[in-house]
């Protein structure tokens, strides 16, 4: 049975295919029933603070890399969605 972090994973994935990205995705954003924008908001909070003092990425976050490089870009989304 897959975690929930798989499951999302997936839905990652499934997005990134048909978007080409994931940094689009709003956190109105659902994807096979998961509200997977939301799930990368809370994915990107808890990335920061480890990058911001230079820490490695977790095993989340390079999973998350591996569907999207820019999966959680250093400028705000805000910007990038003008």
């Amino acid at each position: 049975m897959a975690t929930h972090f798989q499951r999302a994973l997936a839905c990652a994935r499934a997005y990134a295919d048909t978007h080409g990205t994931l940094v689009n995705a709003t956190t109105d954003t659902v994807q096979d029933g998961l509200k997977l924008g939301q799930w990368l908001s809370n994915q990107r909070n808890k990335d920061h603070a480890p990058q911001l003092h230079h820490g490695a990425p977790s095993p989340r976050a390079q999973a998350l890399s591996a569907v999207d490089p820019w999966w959680n870009p250093p400028w705000t989304l805000e910007s990038q969605r003008s």
